[in-house]
């Protein structure tokens, strides 16, 4: 139970390091002029609304490709058997991601995006990493 939670503490905190990383490198690519001020709401939303619109694409497939990655660590650690340690990976960064007071606003279809899209990309990690079945053929073991 102790090594279960370990895996999710250890790969959620993977998963929401990628996303850091992923939100720097957007913020590094198109800074914002000196002297912006955060505190504001319409400053944000102007902000928001000047960058590429692909650049939310690429930042949610940075999204995606954490929570893959943060499932595949959390699966890898609690010992490959079982997919709960993933979803509740994912489910954590989904919880992180809509309780985020200091998150700066994002278009709607990227936060629902974003936010519909841990879970199954956790899940999908454990289906990469976890150990393959045995499947009994006329009485004999085989690993597929």
């Amino acid at each position: 139970m102790v090594n279960k939670i370990f895996s999710v503490l250890v790969g959620a905190a993977v998963l929401l390091a990628i996303i850091y990383g992923c939100e720097t490198m957007v913020g590094r690519m198109y800074p914002s002029p000196t002297g912006t001020d955060f505190e504001q709401a319409r400053v944000l939303d102007r902000l928001m609304n000047q960058l590429p619109r692909g650049t939310f694409a690429g930042l949610f497939l940075g999204y995606a490709l954490a929570s893959l990655i943060g499932g595949v660590i959390t699966t890898l650690l609690s010992g490959r058997t079982e997919i709960i340690p993933a979803v509740v990976t994912g489910v954590v960064a989904m919880v992180v991601s809509v309780f985020n007071p200091y998150e700066a606003p994002h278009p709607l279809w990227f936060t629902a995006a974003s936010v519909l899209s841990f879970i199954p990309f956790a899940c999908l990690g454990y289906l990469i990493s976890r150990k393959p079945p045995v499947r009994k053929i006329y009485g004999a073991d085989f690993t597929v």
